[in-house]
C-alpha cells in the first residue's frame, strides 16, 4: 500500500517540522523517502527528501550516530532505484562503517544494511563482493531471527541472483528452493516475495534446461503475483515473460 504510506510519512513529516527537532524532522524526512521510493512515482522527490535527511543529520551537533546510519542506508536505496549505483555504494558503505563505529556491526539493522549493498553490488556487476556481503547478511538473520524467518527469504534471493549473474545457475537454484521453503513454511506461500521467488527459481530452471519445472514455476509466480490485490504490474508482467521463455524454449510456440 505505497499510496497510503507516502500519505502517513508526509503527515509524520509536517508533524516532525512543527516541533522544530531537526532529529525528528529527519527521521520523518528518511521514512517519507524510503516510502516514496517504494511507491516509485517520483525518485527525484525521494532523492531530494533522503538527501535532506542525512544533511539535517549531519548538520545537528548531538544527533545520533545510529540514526545517521538508517538515513543513509535509504539514501542508498533511493540511489540504487534511481539508478546511481557508485553513489549508492558509497552511502552504503558509510552506513556500514558507522554501525561498526558502533559496535552494531552484528546488529539486525546491520543486516540490512549488507543486505541493500549486496544487491547494489549485483546490479553493478560485482559480484564477488556481493556475495560475501550477503552471506554476512545471512549469517546475522540466522543468528538473531533462526532460520524460518521471512527476512532469511530475501537474503536467499539475493544470494540465488548473484550465483545466476556468476552463472553458477544450480547454486542459486539451492538458494531459490531454499527461500521459497521458508517463506511456504511461514504461511507467505501467497505472498509478492514468494511470487518474486517463483519467478527467480522459473529463469534458474530454464537456465538449465528444465524446462517443464521451468513452466511450473512460472505459471505458478503468475498465480501468485496475480493473486495479489493492487499487486505492480511490472511483476506481473515479469512473471509472464520468465513464463513465455520458458514455453518458448519448449517449442511450445
Amino acid at each position: 500500500r505505497g499510496a497510503d504510506a507516502v500519505v502517513v510519512a508526509g503527515r509524520a513529516r509536517d508533524a516532525a517540522a512543527a516541533t522544530l527537532d531537526a532529529v525528528l524532522l529527519a527521521k520523518a524526512m528518511s521514512t517519507l523517502a524510503d516510502a516514496q521510493r517504494v511507491e516509485g512515482k517520483d525518485l527525484d522527490v525521494a532523492r531530494a527528501n533522503a538527501l535532506e535527511s542525512v544533511r539535517l543529520l549531519r548538520a545537528t551537533p548531538g544527533a545520533p550516530r545510529e540514526e545517521l546510519a538508517a538515513a543513509l542506508n535509504n539514501l542508498g536505496l533511493v540511489l540504487f532505484d534511481a539508478g546511481d549505483l557508485d553513489a549508492g555504494i558509497a552511502t552504503t558503505e558509510e552506513a556500514i562503517a558507522i554501525n561498526k563505529e558502533l559496535g552494531k556491526e552484528g546488529g539486525y539493522k546491520a543486516m540490512f544494511d549488507l543486505h541493500n549493498l549486496g544487491q547494489i553490488e549485483r546490479t553493478a556487476g560485482r559480484l564477488d563482493a556481493a556475495e560475501g556481503h550477503a552471506r554476512e547478511a545471512l549469517a546475522i538473520v540466522d543468528r538473531l531471527a533462526g532460520t524460518s524467518h521471512p527476512h532469511r527469504a530475501s537474503v536467499l534471493g539475493s544470494l540465488a541472483l548473484i550465483k545466476r549473474a556468476k552463472k553458477e545457475f544450480a547454486a542459486g537454484e539451492q538458494f531459490e528452493r531454499e527461500a521459497l521453503k521458508v517463506l511456504l513454511d511461514a504461511g507467505r506461500g501467497a505472498s509478492p516475495d514468494a511470487g518474486i521467488a517463483w519467478l527467480n527459481l522459473a529463469s534458474l530452471l530454464r537456465d538449465q534446461d528444465k524446462l517443464p519445472e521451468a513452466i511450473d514455476a512460472g505459471r505458478e509466480a503468475v498465480k501468485v503475483l496475480d493473486g495479489v490485490p493492487g499487486q505492480d504490474p511490472w511483476l506481473r508482467a515479469a512473471a509472464r515473460m520468465s513464463l513465455g521463455r520458458a514455453l518458448t524454449a519448449s517449442k511450445r510456440f
